[in-house]
């Protein structure tokens, strides 16, 4: 480890009053500098080896002065000098990118750790901090992202209903009904915060998968079977080893605990880092590649219940989804006019099959 320990750079910035400190009900337009609120969490920025997208989140996350910084770094792997000088690029922006008083605490990796370099850097930053705002490397947010989060934060802390803040809105707008931000039972990791005791729910073995009673609850979670298969499939591959996914243990866990992410009403994250580079979101042409960000209002207008948007949720799945194994042989058999031997299996066997997958 390199420079693992505590750091800091031109001292520490006393900590500001967290909140709003305006009457309930009042809108006063979107989060802009000199509108009185400053950031008092903690942000953590896991890095690898792009360098570009390092420097433009970095940008935005110097655009709020956070009083403490987490970076989270990986390194190359063993003999790659061109991952190497990329992995030294990408810190560089870093370091050249502050320009604010703050405590900066590195982690810095000599060796590569993968994927699971995110959530091991969590855990180190959560054995520090009660709360965090996470903002990696190719993700863009605006400035009322990191007060939406902080907001949040600050409302639900203690409520173990709710484990994470997204800061991606995958439909760009929505609103059904009243409120500035809704609940799912999923989560994004496109700019997102949580608390350490929900992280603690974090399994990266996803113990107790092939337990029924497990998979009963996530099938009550969700409440939709095509969405059921379509996890089921993502969970198994994860569990196999087949998917090296950081993100779907922390899915896997709010599922099976019952929490709740928030999202905003309007889209307050850009992931620029579709394409080359990427190890996930490799498709430059996803229509989830660089969504616009919005401007949100504050104070924010609760919505009246902490229960998920199933119709938030079912369009996302519409729009978005990759077809699981057991939706594809149902599709299969409807082209073929044999809907129906599907559709109308007795439930003991329709349950053994989606058991399979």
């Amino acid at each position: 480890m390199v420079g693992g320990g505590a750091g800091s750079r031109q001292g520490r910035r006393t900590n500001g009053e967290r909140g709003e400190g305006r009457q309930a009900g009042a809108r006063d337009g979107p989060t802009e500098p000199g509108d009185g609120w400053e950031l008092s969490t903690p942000v953590v920025l896991p890095i690898y080896d792009r360098p570009e997208t390092t420097a433009r989140v970095v940008e935005a996350i110097a655009a709020v002065e956070p009083p403490t910084l987490y970076v989270v770094a990986d390194g190359p792997e063993a003999g790659d000098d061109a991952a190497a000088e990329r992995c030294g690029a990408a810190r560089r922006a870093v370091e050249e990118g502050i320009d604010w008083d703050l405590d900066l605490r590195r982690l810095y990796r000599d060796h590569n750790h993968g994927v699971a370099s995110v959530a091991e850097g969590l855990d180190w930053v959560f054995d520090r901090e009660p709360e965090a705002i996470i903002v990696e490397d190719d993700c863009v947010p605006n400035r009322e992202f990191f007060r939406f989060c902080e907001t949040m934060l600050e409302r639900y802390r203690g409520d173990e209903r709710v484990m994470s803040v997204n800061g991606t809105n995958r439909l760009g707008t929505w609103t059904n009904g009243s409120g500035d931000y809704h609940f799912v039972t999923y989560q994004g990791v496109w700019g997102w915060a949580t608390w350490r005791d929900a992280w603690a729910r974090y399994d990266p073995e996803m113990g107790g998968w092939r337990d029924p009673r497990i998979r009963r609850r996530i099938r009550a979670a969700i409440s939709d079977e095509e969405r059921v298969a379509y996890q089921r499939e993502r969970f198994e591959k994860r569990y196999r080893g087949e998917s090296v996914a950081w993100s779907k243990p922390w899915q896997y866990a709010m599922l099976v605990t019952g929490g709740l992410a928030v999202v905003p009403a309007r889209n307050l994250v850009s992931n620029v880092g579709f394409g080359a580079g990427a190890i996930h979101t490799t498709d430059p042409d996803s229509p989830l590649a660089d969504l616009p960000r919005y401007d949100l209002e504050f104070p924010l207008e609760d919505p009246p219940t902490v229960t998920p948007d199933r119709a938030y949720e079912q369009e996302c799945f519409e729009r978005f989804r990759k077809t699981g194994r057991f939706e594809a042989l149902r599709e299969r058999l409807e082209r073929r006019g044999k809907g129906a031997a599907v559709r109308y299996l007795p439930d003991p066997v329709l349950e053994r099959v989606r058991g399979v997958f």
